[in-house]
């Protein structure tokens, strides 16, 4: 099935949304990010890693048109102004949950598709150090939800993460890697790079040397400086009952 992504927009800042002044990513972004199409999740299970106070994501699928079982995780539910926010969307899914992704509550192969669009490689990524006051606490926390992860994937499941800073990816993300690859996830070596066509980024608008604004061509294939991870869970080998 050939199905063309969409062009990617700004409008899923919403400043009257949530109480961290519209910074709730909905559907748009997260196909930019984690470069998918809103048509593959039909009837898949997806969990998505810090979802936002009202969900946009999750919501503007359903207005999609596109059924799908999301349960939206964000550890900011388990405070009431949070939970008052969600609960005062009328008709809303209640498949809220107030978790971290280094603690999932929830069964082995669980999941068809894990979302993680600017959260856990965000605020818990190995090279977020200044949060810890051990030196080793980023490190230890990334490892935590990279099993995590891993773990509720299903068997022909996909995890999307971004963004990923590219020139960290290789020093930092090397342990996780290593999770991956013994929990029997496959993942192309080099992470995905986002480009100004990703983006729906154009030509920029620039001040020349005599003080004029100008257009700047840009190729659409320039890298914006982060990337994204796909890594899939392959099908578990049967074999065949040769008795």
């Amino acid at each position: 099935m050939n199905i063309e992504r969409k062009p990617f927009n700004e409008s899923y800042f919403t400043p009257d949304s949530t109480d961290r002044g519209g910074r709730e990513r909905g559907l748009d972004s997260y196909e930019a990010y984690l470069g998918f199409v809103r048509e593959q999740l039909e009837g898949k299970d997806v969990l998505d890693l810090g979802s936002g106070e009202t969900e946009l994501f999750s919501r503007e699928l359903k207005d999609a048109g596109v059924t799908a079982n999301v349960v939206s995780l964000n550890p900011d539910y388990s405070k009431e102004r949070y939970r008052k926010k969600i609960n005062s969307i009328e008709g809303w899914q209640k498949k809220s949950v107030a978790a971290t992704a280094q603690s999932l509550p929830f069964k082995d192969e669980s999941f068809d598709y894990v979302f993680g669009n600017h959260s856990v490689t965000v605020f818990a990524s190995p090279t977020v150090t200044e949060f810890h006051p051990e030196p080793e606490g980023a490190a230890r926390i990334a490892k935590q939800w990279a099993l995590e992860v891993a773990r509720v994937l299903k068997p022909g499941g996909e995890i999307r993460l971004a963004p990923i800073y590219i020139k960290e990816y290789e020093t930092f993300y090397k342990p996780l890697k290593k999770i991956w690859r013994e929990a029997g996830l496959e993942f192309d070596e080099n992470i995905q790079d986002m480009t100004r066509g990703d983006m729906g980024l154009g030509d920029s608008h620039v001040i020349n040397a005599e003080g004029k604004r100008v257009i700047e061509p840009r190729d659409p294939d320039e890298s914006v400086g982060f990337a994204r991870l796909v890594l899939r869970k392959p099908f578990k080998n049967m074999e065949m009952d040769k008795s």
